[in-house]
């Protein structure tokens, strides 16, 4: 699964264009790009979804379809950037369907847990402030 970031869409995130899209026909069963909500068995994933509204809506449709685990690229409400700065404008967890047992997020770049927000981190640094951090599994 390769989900769509918010550094693969246009910088207004006006359309549901992204740079991953020319590799859309090469999709096959061992290769998905996630350019909207997809669910496989109990897992659910979402590309960046810059509306935080927008976003708990098409998570809480994936958990009314089965899914207990979301795969995303939010920014989760209570979490930390990676130069240590308090999120609290991102999206508000508790407004998230409570049969996710997890939220696997990859948009901040650094390895953290937040309650049942998880982090993965990056693989490799993108900036001074995620440098010679640990990284998650990607």
């Amino acid at each position: 699964m390769v989900l769509v970031g918010n550094h693969d869409q246009t910088g207004d995130y006006s359309n549901n264009y992204s740079s991953l899209h020319p590799f859309l026909s090469l999709e096959n069963h061992n290769f998905k790009i996630v350019h909207e909500p997809y669910l496989d068995g109990v897992y659910g994933y979402l590309p960046y979804i810059h509306d935080n509204e927008e976003y708990v809506r098409a998570a809480n449709y994936l958990a009314s379809l089965g899914a207990r685990v979301l795969i995303s690229h939010p920014t989760y409400k209570g979490a930390v950037y990676d130069n240590g700065s308090p999120i609290d404008t991102g999206v508000d967890p508790d407004k998230l369907d409570p049969g996710f047992l997890h939220l696997i997020g990859g948009h901040i770049h650094t390895e953290l847990q937040a309650g049942r927000v998880w982090y993965i981190g990056n693989p490799r640094w993108m900036n001074k402030s995620c440098a010679n951090k640990q990284k998650g599994i990607w």
